[in-house]
């Protein structure tokens, strides 16, 4: 079954409708950039002291992971295919433990590190006959 529907109201279609026209639109949430002092150091510091987030989420800039998780000993930062600054965080150990990358100062994405500590789980082995 498929269901199509239109509506009447030609105020669907006026451009001040639309919320990309509004003023301020642009400089939403979607749209946030990282100012210079939320940016991370080559040596893991942030130029500013600030209030640490509640937790973890995309779009919170580099400075914001740190205050929250604290310094990491391994962070790699350069640019990306666009000439964006590009920056990756590995926090190898702790509650917060994984790989951040950040585009333009903003986290993009989290991923879990490999977990190389765990055990291997045994195999049930079957008793030998007598």
């Amino acid at each position: 079954m498929l269901l199509v529907g239109c509506s009447g109201d030609s105020a669907l279609s006026r451009a001040d409708w639309n919320w990309w026209s509004k003023p301020g639109a642009a400089t939403g949430p979607l749209m946030r950039t990282a100012t210079p002092d939320e940016l991370v150091r080559q040596d893991g510091g942030c130029p500013e002291a600030g209030e640490a987030p509640r937790g973890v989420a995309v779009g919170m800039t580099e400075c914001e992971l740190v205050r929250l998780a604290g310094p990491t000993e391994r962070i790699d930062i350069g640019t990306n295919e666009r000439g964006e600054r590009s920056v990756v965080m590995t926090y190898a150990q702790g509650e917060r433990a994984g790989i951040y990358r950040f585009n333009s100062g903003l986290l993009a994405t989290v991923e879990r590190l490999p977990d190389a500590q765990a055990p291997k789980p045994q195999r049930a082995r079957k008793p030998k006959r007598a």
